[in-house]
């Protein structure tokens, strides 16, 4: 504890005034004899007691009075965390660091929590000198203030972005700050609503926040809150007139369980379908919706429930894109089975352009290449592809022993690769459990019979990327999502030495699925925050094309376009009022998981220099600065004593009487 007026506690030999006085006014009682017996009997043994008892309380009484008051002219004070060590206001840096990601929206009490972020940073301001030098950055956009606070103007309000993100993206920048040669003393503001996401930072990060004086401010959370978290179709792929399934996740991140809340479905703002739906707090639920689609184009499938003390969380945006056209290419790979499953297909489709491709040919005009160990392409040429949002899909030659070395390095596949061959009468099986199995089989069939054989087939290592496996666990397919596009090796021939596939009737159903997966992969897998770099067709490089959403409608360049997604919905871009490329973008799912940290999860995860603030924020900030002064605490007990002291003094005296 400190002193204001130190020099004050001279006064403190002052308390033994009460005592002295005591001690003059016992030399002053005089004894009187009586001349009655009678009143001497009066005085009992344990009314002299008592009355002795009663001066000493209150001769303790006004000792503590004088010395309290003593003190309380001292102004002590208590140290706060930071006390002693921000000893000049001029040269302390202060940086204010917003988390202003998805998360942090809502209402809290009736009020928006961008509108408390806004008082929070007023608070702050109050507290930091005009001389002083500040930073403010928001999680979505960096530095938005750098200079002198008596400069600052306009910085409010501050909007809650639909982006994602957490301490370690900004981390940089913090660090870029940290001059401790030209400042002093360096504090951060923490504001944030304490998700999870949020502290993205490992023990490196922490050891570089360990100088800083750091005060956390936490926004409050939201009491009823559903969102939707994740949209997925359970076969992968969408054709025209095949039922399709969509599972919806929701998620309750409120403190309340909502009941019968309404959970919609719509395609192009048509309502197709709709569930009454009740979740636990900080539970999750699948709820599924079946539909079709009757020809191609493109659909824009939105989910939503209603609003509540969050509404951007509730709607989740799905784009389904049935190409009008969809090119796929044979490049060296001459196989009949291949090319007569998908003359079947294009019979009902009409939307399919087979192509034998040769070197005159674009490689990246095709949307599926099927290609074999007798291409001539290099493999720098077919990664190029696939990342530029190509679907690769590689089948061994019949005569194969092993995956062609280009395929290998395309995929980095480095595992021993062996080949398999059984004897006469005997073959493998699918294991039912992987994870392409929807691709030969629906869901009803599945059980009943499994009557796929596989004579000869290349063994893979099984990982995370195997999409079939058979009965002993062995992997023959596998799956790889490189950038924006997707590659497909197989461990199997489509030929009746390797397998019975081609003469079952699961086949036209696996490479129907198989061609049309990449169709709906991209346009889906984008959240705000993200950029978007759409590939366009050389056909449009010369035309006028258009970036819109919502009410914005930019003009922008085809050779060089790429878009800030700042919000969920649907993206577009058009030529002469014709999509030519969409996408759908939602908030992150790690935003929408929501798990919020509580005062002790987020002091273990920083390092002993930081103050969590709950309610007034100008004092908590100025009492961790400077300490807390108790001078009003013992005024309060000054009072209490003088109330005391009359009314025991005034007890004394009735009882005297």
């Amino acid at each position: 504890m400190n002193f204001i007026f130190s020099s004050l506690l001279l006064a403190l030999p002052l308390v033994l005034l009460p005592f002295i006085i005591h001690l003059l006014n016992k030399r002053n009682v005089k004894t009187v004899k009586f001349s009655s017996i009678r009143f001497l009997k009066l005085i009992e043994k344990d009314s002299i007691n008592k009355l002795k008892l009663i001066q000493l309380i209150l001769l303790i009484i006004r000792t503590l009075i004088v010395f309290f008051i003593i003190i309380m002219l001292s102004r002590p004070v208590i140290k706060g965390l930071f006390s002693g060590k921000i000893t000049n206001n001029n040269s302390t840096l202060s940086l204010i660091y917003i988390d202003d990601t998805a998360s942090n929206s809502g209402i809290v009490d009736n009020k928006e929590r961008k509108e408390l972020i806004d008082s929070y940073i007023t608070d702050i301001l109050s507290q930091i000198s005009d001389n002083s030098a500040i930073v403010v950055l928001t999680q979505s956009k960096g530095v938005i203030y750098e200079g002198i606070k008596s400069n600052l103007y306009n910085l409010l309000p501050i909007e809650v972005s639909k982006s994602y993100g957490g301490i370690k993206d900004r981390l940089n920048i913090i660090e870029n700050y940290l001059d401790y040669e030209k400042y002093s003393n360096i504090e951060l503001f923490l504001i944030s609503d304490g998700e999870e996401s949020f502290f993205n930072f490992d023990d490196s990060d922490k050891l570089k926040l360990k100088n800083l004086y750091i005060y956390f401010l936490q926004i409050p959370s939201l009491m009823n809150n559903f969102s939707i978290t994740d949209v997925k179709i359970s076969n992968s792929n969408i054709s025209i007139n095949e039922q399709v399934e969509f599972l919806v996740t929701v998620r309750n991140n409120g403190k309340n369980k909502i009941k019968n809340s309404l959970l919609e479905f719509k395609i192009d703002k048509i309502n197709v379908g709709q569930q009454l739906i009740s979740i636990e707090p900080n539970n999750s639920k699948v709820f599924n919706f079946k539909t079709s689609f009757p020809s191609t184009g493109k659909y824009q499938c939105i989910f939503n429930i209603p609003n509540d003390d969050n509404f951007s969380d509730n709607f989740y945006y799905y784009l389904v894109d049935i190409p009008e056209k969809l090119k796929i290419g044979l490049i060296d790979y001459n196989n009949i089975y291949i090319k007569e499953i998908i003359n079947s297909i294009n019979e009902n489709n009409k939307n399919i352009e087979i192509y034998n491709f040769n070197n005159e040919m674009d490689l990246y005009e095709l949307d599926v290449a099927f290609i074999s160990s007798n291409s001539l392409l290099n493999d720098k040429l077919l990664n190029s592809y696939i990342n530029e949002g190509g679907h690769l899909i590689y089948f061994p030659s019949s005569q194969d022993i092993d995956i062609d070395e280009n395929i290998k390095r395309i995929s980095n596949l480095n595992s021993i690769i062996n080949y398999n061959e059984h004897k006469n009468g005997t073959y493998n099986s699918i294991n039912t459990k992987s994870i392409g199995i929807p691709y030969f089989y629906n869901s009803e069939k599945l059980y009943n019979q499994n009557n796929l054989e596989f004579y000869k087939y290349l063994i893979f290592n099984n990982d995370t990327n195997s999409y079939l496996e058979l009965a002993n666990s062995i992997s023959i397919w596998k799956r790889y999502n490189i950038k924006d596009g997707i590659f497909d090796i197989f461990g199997f021939a489509n030929d009746l030495n390797w397998t019975n596939l081609p003469l079952k009737g699961s086949y036209i159903n696996f490479i129907n699925k198989l061609i049309n997966t990449k169709s709906n992969y991209t346009i889906n897998n984008t959240s705000a925050g993200q950029y978007w770099n759409p590939n366009i067709d050389f056909n449009y490089v010369n035309k006028n094309l258009y970036y819109q959403f919502n009410d914005i409608k930019e003009l922008v360049i085809a050779n060089d376009i790429k878009i800030s997604i700042k919000s969920n919905g649907f993206h577009t871009i058009t030529s002469n009022s014709q999509i030519i490329k969409a996408i759908a973008a939602n908030i992150n799912i790690f935003e929408l998981k929501n798990k919020i940290l509580d005062e002790e999860d987020i002091k273990i995860l920083f390092p002993n220099n930081v103050i969590f603030i709950k309610d007034d924020i100008s004092d908590s900030i100025e009492r961790s600065k400077y300490g807390y002064e108790l001078w009003r605490i013992i005024l309060y007990i000054i009072i209490f004593l003088i109330i005391l002291e009359m009314i025991i003094s005034n007890g004394k005296r009735f009882q005297k009487n």
